[in-house]
């Protein structure tokens, strides 16, 4: 650039900033500007650039042609920054700035929302895809399909869904008496119950967790490194993070299930006792979820993950020798390959294998409802033995079995001696205390598939199948006279119970439910006639002794309402005096 050329350049410069400005212009308001504002550009651009060349005219003959190139360039690029504002600002008569934000945002506003409207349908086909999903496993668990082939069918497709290679579905026990549940597919740790270790423990609540969760999303040494998530975790972007924890710190861990993911079993501190069963299974992530609401665990959910190969593809490479800081005019691709990890669980894979565990947990929830319901109606309450109407069903029952399988059974029926004298010195509380370790004890003196129900108040009856002879119930009953006859302690006091107790064999004694009770009682009745803590075996003599007791009985009530019974009176005389001086009845 030399002095004679430079006036051309300055009047190329000025037409080129305003053709800038004026497209900026029409970026802006969508429209060229007026001829007023052409004119006005054009002024404000002769006085920025006669400003902006006048210290490159000068620095011209002192420093040379490059030196003037490059400050006129430099010069002028800082006008068209500088100036440019205070251009707009001028002739739209607005702030010049949040024009420029506008314009920003009018620039990108195609390409954004393209991108958004991209994301927000990738978003809703996830989540229409999660919902069915959801829909799918909650009609399985209420189907009417056998609860066995719910489960596994239900764990088979979660597995499916979260593209695991594995998983397990844990039920916990119920209070009913229902032992707890397994269900299992795909790859597994061979003969590892992982349910029964002190971390899944830990996972369900049924050990003391609690006090070592931190609100930050992970536990302190009794979990250490084991993600916990409450809702969005690994993977989502800052607002969602924000959100959560907003949400996190509001809502206690207890009252909503988390989900615990741990990304490597090897690195689990926490597992080394079985990472290598994992390892062996080529299990490398695990993701559990308790079934859980408040401080109520129905069990666990667990799906596992195979490690797999990641394959990334580069350009160029990292030299040490110093070419790397050097521009590069191509770079040739390579593959990195590693191994020995799994994929990572998706932020919308965490949120379906959580809502998934909710409904599994309603599942579970409602047939404990309606099995303790059934429970209830058919066991006693205080002892949780079965109760008088299951006791005559299974009677009904067992008496026509051994009818048409030739069989024995005894029925026994047992009465508490002098319980009633606790009650009334002691109190009810010490007598339903009294109560459950009598069914204790008794259950203990039964065979497994024996049945004992509380008849009523003290009273209990027994069922033993399928007795070889007369031989069997009479040791049932000596065992049982053992059992009580060990002192009972309540607060440092002993207390000594005994019982009485009356047999009826079956067919012998009735073949039918209803006689082989009122038998059995007979027998009890004749027991404590003989001194009570023993027992007696029905026949006939007590059968005829007690008929006839109950109708003399009944008589008596009948002569009384036909007011058949006559008073006499026998007087009695003093033999010396030959006088009545009283009356005999």
């Amino acid at each position: 650039m030399t002095v004679a050329t430079l006036e051309p350049t300055r009047g190329q410069l000025e037409r080129n900033l305003s053709q800038r400005i004026q497209a900026l212009y029409r970026s802006l308001l969508g429209h060229q500007p007026s001829q007023v504002s052409c004119n006005l550009i054009d002024n404000k651009l002769a006085i920025a650039i006669e400003n902006a060349i006048t210290q490159p005219e000068q620095l011209l003959a002192e420093n040379g042609q490059e030196e003037l190139a490059e400050k006129v360039r430099s010069e002028l690029e800082t006008v068209l920054e500088s100036q440019m504002k205070d251009l707009i600002n001028e002739v739209l008569g607005v702030d010049a700035i949040d024009l420029l934000n506008d314009a920003t945002l009018e620039t990108g506003r195609a390409g954004t929302i393209a991108i958004t409207q991209s994301s927000l349908l990738d978003r809703a086909r996830q989540q229409a895809r999660n919902e069915a999903i959801i829909n799918q496993i909650s009609s399985l668990l209420h189907s009417p399909l056998e609860l066995k082939e719910i489960r596994e069918t239900v764990l088979d497709r979660i597995v499916k869904h979260l593209q695991g290679c594995g998983g397990r579905l844990y039920i916990a026990g119920e209070l009913t008496g229902q032992p707890a549940q397994l269900y299992t597919c795909g790859c597994q740790p061979q003969d590892l119950p992982i349910e029964a270790s002190s971390f899944w423990q830990q996972i369900m609540g049924f050990a003391s967790l609690g006090s070592e969760v931190k609100a930050g999303g992970k536990t302190d040494k009794a979990t250490d490194k084991v993600e916990i998530y409450s809702a969005l975790v690994r993977g989502t972007n800052t607002s969602l993070n924000s959100e959560y924890s907003y949400s996190e710190a509001n809502i206690s861990h207890d009252i909503i299930p988390q989900v615990y993911v741990i990304p490597d079993v090897d690195r689990e501190p926490q597992l080394k006792s079985l990472s290598s069963a994992f390892l062996r299974a080529s299990i490398r992530s695990v993701l559990t979820v308790p079934l859980q609401y408040r401080h109520q665990c129905a069990g666990c959910l667990t799906i596992f993950r195979h490690d797999i190969e990641t394959e990334i593809v580069w350009a160029g490479r990292v030299s040490d020798d110093g070419r790397s800081q050097r521009p590069q005019q191509s770079f040739s691709a390579w593959k990195e390959i590693k191994t020995g990890q799994a994929k990572e669980w998706s932020s919308d894979e965490l949120k379906l294998a959580k809502a998934l565990a909710t409904h599994i947990y309603m599942a579970a929830m409602q047939r404990r409802v309606e099995a303790t319901i059934r429970h209830q109606a058919s066991h006693d309450q205080l002892t949780g033995l079965a109760n008088r109407s299951l006791f005559n069903e299974k009677l009904s029952l067992a008496v026509a079995n051994a009818r048409q399988n030739a069989e024995m059974l005894a029925v026994i029926f047992l009465d508490l001696d002098r319980f009633k004298n606790v009650n009334d010195t002691l109190g009810h509380a010490v007598g339903d205390e009294l109560l459950q370790s009598v069914a204790r004890r008794l259950s203990n003196c039964l065979r497994t598939d024996d049945t004992i129900a509380r008849w009523g108040g003290d009273k209990f009856t027994l069922l033993l199948y399928n007795i070889e002879s007369a031989e069997d119930a009479k040791k049932i009953c000596q065992r049982i006279l053992f059992s009580l006859s060990s002192p009972f302690e309540f607060d440092g006091r002993e207390l000594n119970m005994k019982a009485s107790l009356g047999v009826s064999l079956a067919p012998y004694d009735g073949e039918d439910a209803e006689t082989l009770l009122k038998n059995a009682d007979a027998a009890m009745y004749r027991a404590k006639q003989q001194g009570r803590n023993n027992y007696q075996f029905y026949t006939r003599a007590i059968g005829s002794k007690v008929s006839e007791s109950l109708d003399l009985e009944n008589n008596l009530y009948k002569a009384l309402e036909r007011e058949e019974f006559v008073l006499h009176y026998q007087p009695q005389i003093d033999l010396t005096t030959g006088r009545w001086w009283a009356w005999k009845l």
